[in-house]
Order: C-alpha cells, then sequence, then structure tokens
C-alpha cells in the first residue's frame, strides 16, 4: 500500500521518507491534494498491519480485519488522483508503444 502513496508523491516530484508508514505517507498526500484527507481513516486503520506484518509479534489477524483491509486498500486505489496517475501513466506507456511501432 505504501507503494502507492509514495508513487503519487515521486510523480508529484516529492521525495518522502524511507518509511512504511501509511499515515505519514498521507499525511504527506495532503499538503499536496485534500482530497486524500478522504482517506485518512482507511490508512490509519491499514497502518497498524505495515510493521506487524514484516515483524509479527503476535499480532492476530481475523477474517474481520482481512475484509474491512481488502475493502479499505481497494478505497486507497481508487481515490482520484490516483486514478487519474494511473490513467496519466497508461497513456503515456501507450505513446511510447506507438512511436516505437
Amino acid at each position: 500500500m505504501d507503494a502507492i502513496l509514495k508513487g503519487y508523491l515521486i510523480y508529484k516530484d516529492i521525495v518522502p521518507e524511507r518509511t512504511h508508514n501509511l499515515y505519514y505517507l498521507n499525511t504527506v498526500c495532503i499538503e499536496r491534494d485534500k482530497i486524500f484527507e478522504t482517506i485518512k481513516a482507511e490508512c490509519g486503520f491499514l497502518n497498524r498491519f505495515a510493521n506487524e506484518i514484516r515483524y509479527p509479534h503476535q499480532l492476530e489477524i481475523n477474517l474481520e480485519d482481512v475484509n474491512i483491509s481488502i475493502k479499505y486498500v481497494e478505497r486507497i486505489r481508487n481515490i482520484e488522483p490516483i486514478i487519474n496517475l494511473r490513467d496519466e501513466i497508461i497513456k503515456e506507456e501507450e505513446m511510447k508503444d506507438e512511436e516505437n511501432s
């Protein structure tokens, strides 16, 4: 998940800190575009898993956590600036392919 937010920031010429902290990354995104405030809760919820999954210390994840996480990841992936960025990158790649054909 952090890769999506980092990718957005890098594409906007902002070099984020080396971190997996979704809450922090989202805060930096909010400075660029206030619409990221709409996913603040989702980033906060998912953030608790970021380091625990990498370094589990008796973290218990239940089915409800999994279902909520999937829903929140989809919300983050489908926020307008991320969709616009994805579309822009696809368009650039298509133009490169046309030039190379």
